[in-house]
């Protein structure tokens, strides 16, 4: 009886909570922050995300767009940040593991055992700098973990957008499941908004997992052909090849 009452909940989380279908990278691909690949086009979205500051639940000033694409050794996670003002974006960050906290900025949180206990976080703001981060329980985030990932950020009349890069071999996770947790949180310093995928309450932070979306069509990722690059050669490498 316990075991049905449990599986039940386990259902009734998945079926309610937001979902994103992982797409494939299909061809070879420039990571300039432009999403200008046909794959980028060709795979599901997060159409906008939802304010949590200052008014919960509130329609969001601007619209973001959330994709992800993989190969059998890459994440790719493409944001598109509307802005009809992007001159007045407030970023001036440009150093590793700086606390974005008074700039506008990205942050996705990833929980690939999906048992709200760890996890990965990767933040950026419009320049390109980049924080990261390990979830420990009790939503504890350590700033001393520095993963192997790159990110490349480019301003436009219509806002920001950025292309992060994830080698799979940055990442633990179990070889036998088919999703993971997300999460994404958009800030809007000049406003000081905050705009959100999953989890939109005042009361959880970004990193609370156990209030992520989740990410399905996971592939079995080939970690024996997965090369784990040395971040100060990460910068040179600006194209992968289609794995099929």
């Amino acid at each position: 009886m316990k075991f049905r009452i449990l599986l039940f909940f386990l259902l009734t989380s998945l079926l309610y909570s937001q979902t994103l279908k992982v797409g494939r990278i299909t061809s070879d691909y420039n990571l300039d922050g432009i999403l200008s690949e046909p794959f980028w086009n060709e795979c599901d979205s997060i159409p906008n995300l939802t304010m949590v500051e200052p008014i919960e639940g509130s329609i969001s000033t601007f619209t973001t767009i959330v994709k992800i694409v993989v190969n059998r050794n890459t994440i790719l996670v493409g944001i598109k940040c509307f802005d009809e003002e992007p001159d007045k974006i407030v970023a001036y960050s440009k150093a590793r593991d700086v606390n974005f906290s008074e700039e506008d900025y990205i942050k996705i949180v990833i929980d690939t055992y999906m048992d709200a206990r760890s996890g990965y976080v990767f933040a950026i703001n419009p320049y390109g700098a980049r924080s990261d981060g390990l979830l420990y329980p009790m939503g504890y985030e350590s700033k001393s973990w520095d993963g192997v990932w790159d990110a490349t950020t480019a301003i436009t009349n219509e806002g920001w957008s950025a292309e992060i890069y994830i080698p799979v071999t940055t990442l633990n996770f179990p070889d036998n499941i088919s999703m993971w947790s997300f999460n994404i949180e958009r800030k809007i310093q000049r406003l000081l908004e905050t705009n959100r995928w999953a989890g939109i309450n005042k009361n959880y932070q970004v990193i609370k997992t156990s209030q992520a979306g989740k990410i399905t069509n996971i592939p079995k990722f080939d970690l024996g052909l997965a090369l784990l690059v040395k971040l100060s050669t990460l910068g040179d490498i600006r194209k992968e090849y289609n794995e099929k």
